[in-house]
């Protein structure tokens, strides 16, 4: 079955790892937090509105941590599909936030830290699904 799904299949295998589990939860809490964080902090002032802004930190640091324990667990073709895939995301991110930092240079906002984060995640989503299909 695993093989006729290709990396669907290995997405579906990696799920069965507890690491996975706390990586793909702590990614739901990030993404829902990131979302009802603007909404909360609207009427708050003080530390509280800093904390509150600042709470999807956690699950971000969460699953990152899953994330290293996950490829610790990996044989060395998969970690590959990831190195391959965080240095696609790397490049693709950092060449936006340079665009996005000299085009504040003359008071044009390209992309904000939200949306940085978003073209990371997309660039790393799309470097491990074509690292998978190389590798297939």
């Amino acid at each position: 079955m695993r093989e006729r799904l290709g990396w669907l299949g290995d997405c579906a295998m990696a799920w069965r790892r507890p690491h996975a589990r706390q990586f793909y939860a702590a990614v739901v809490l990030w993404a829902a937090l990131v979302i009802v964080v603007d909404v909360l902090v609207e009427g708050m002032t003080g530390p509280a509105r800093v904390l509150v802004a600042l709470s999807p930190v956690l699950p971000a640091a969460w699953a990152m941590w899953a994330l290293v324990r996950y490829l610790g667990q990996q044989d060395e073709l998969e970690r590959r599909k990831y190195v391959e895939a965080l240095v696609f995301a790397f490049a693709v991110t950092f060449l936006i936030a340079t665009i996005a930092a000299q085009l504040e240079v003359v008071d044009r906002v390209l992309i904000g830290a939200h949306g940085l984060v978003t073209v990371m995640l997309l660039a790393w989503s799309v470097g491990y699904g074509v690292a998978a299909w190389r590798y297939r």
